[in-house]
């Protein structure tokens, strides 16, 4: 597929080879999707593309999930993207701030999405 760059044909590789490995030993491939908090809202997005000191043009906040979405879609890969259910709260109770890593909220607003996305999937 000539749309999709060099890179992601890779890391679809990658993730190809991990999925046969892990049915290879009788476990399931799930996806979860760990945002950071530039990807969850378009001012946070605005706020790291001018400390980057980038043109914002030249770079895209949901591409890499959005790849990833859909190489578990093709593959029939269970994933959870959490950029939905972390953007229903604010981002300033989810994550440290000036860090990437989630407060003891993010954890909890995470925890319950997994949850219920095992569950749904019947994933142990």
């Amino acid at each position: 597929d000539g749309s999709v760059p060099d890179d992601w044909r890779r890391a679809y590789r990658i993730l190809d080879e991990l999925k046969r490995i892990a049915a290879g030993n009788g476990a399931r491939l799930a996806i979860i999707l760990i945002p950071a908090p530039w990807q969850i809202t378009g001012e946070g997005w605005q706020r790291w593309v001018e400390w980057l000191g980038v043109d914002p043009s030249t770079l895209s906040r949901l591409r890499p999930g959005d790849m990833v979405s859909r190489w578990c879609a093709i593959s029939d890969t269970p994933c959870l993207d959490l950029r939905e259910p972390l953007s229903r709260h604010d981002t300033g109770e989810l994550y440290f701030r000036n860090d990437h890593h989630w407060t003891p909220a993010g954890h909890g607003v995470a925890a319950d999405a997994v949850a219920a996305f095992l569950q749904t999937h019947r994933l142990p």
